[in-house]
């Protein structure tokens, strides 16, 4: 089992939990909802949110692009462990921050999702991730579902607020 991250909505983050001095596990049975706030995520879900959210790497051109031409040193950021291995893992969506709000950020949005988790295809968790990226007014909007080797489809969203420059 994995270790389970909980979301709370009115900080707006998920985080670990520790019971007893155990990590709270996913699906765990000494985890009740009724007397808790906090929802726990399935392992799919951690998964899914740590190939998302964890920042891969950025090449040089996409710093470049990042900076938008200011002169001063941008870091390529990127999850420790890469250093060690030769992958990508993480996605990009980090880079969007700046971008402006465009048909075409909406494609790269959904292309970091689906190279983000192209390994859970690889090694067969799922099989196949369809990306959908929009904006709700200030938001960013990700929606991405997913269909497991069985079949079931599982459908995963999130919003985050843009801080992206204003489309021309």
């Amino acid at each position: 089992m994995d270790i389970a991250y909980l979301y709370d909505s009115e900080k707006g983050f998920s985080d670990m939990k520790i019971i007893g001095g155990d990590f709270l596990l996913c699906d765990s049975p000494r985890f009740d909802p009724t007397t808790s706030k906090d929802i726990l995520k399935s392992s799919l879900q951690v998964a899914v949110e740590l190939a998302l959210f964890t920042d891969r790497r950025a090449t040089t051109e996409e710093i470049r692009d990042f900076q938008q031409g200011r002169i001063e040193r941008i870091s390529r950021r990127g999850y420790w462990a890469n250093t060690y291995k030769d992958n990508r893992q993480g996605s990009g969506l980090w880079l969007l921050s700046r971008a402006k709000r465009t048909q075409t950020t909406l494609s790269k949005a959904e292309t970091y999702c689906t190279d983000s988790l192209q390994w859970m295809i690889d090694v067969g968790v799922i099989e196949s991730v369809d990306p959908s990226a929009s904006y709700s007014g200030e938001a960013l909007v990700l929606q991405i579902n997913i269909t497991k080797p069985d079949g079931q489809g599982y459908e995963f969203r999130w919003q985050f607020t843009w801080d992206g420059i204003e489309e021309l």
